[in-house]
């Protein structure tokens, strides 16, 4: 995938940041910030989703994700389509990933109950 600029806006449109878009791994894009006017709250806030994620501090998952959220953000691609974004990390380097869908639940490896006992 060649490398393109995509806009990372608020839910008013502000235009908060500017990512370009390095490639695409199993639903997650990644890229590097290459402008970056991001309010001090939301910074804040993606500091502590990451902090919790990279930390695996689970008791806090929910709030880090509630607090990131209610932002909602969106990411606007080159052809002006616009899609929400889910779990954006942006590490103090710049480098940027994010989803275009929520992350799924981890698949279960144990047997289906329905089918043991008969």
């Amino acid at each position: 995938m060649p490398s393109s600029i995509w806009l990372l806006s608020d839910s008013q449109g502000r235009r908060l940041a500017e990512v370009e878009i390095q490639g695409v791994e199993d639903e997650w894009y990644h890229g590097r910030l290459v402008r970056d006017a991001i309010p001090e709250e939301l910074r804040r806030d993606l500091e502590w989703y990451d902090e919790v994620v990279s930390n695996q501090m689970l008791s806090y998952l929910d709030d880090a994700l509630h607090a990131v959220e209610r932002h909602e953000l969106s990411v606007r691609f080159p052809d002006e389509t616009c899609h929400k974004v889910y779990a954006l990390h942006i590490d103090k380097s710049g480098e940027t990933a994010f989803r275009m869908a929520p992350v799924p639940p981890p698949s279960s490896n144990r047997p289906d109950s329905s089918t043991i006992l008969r």
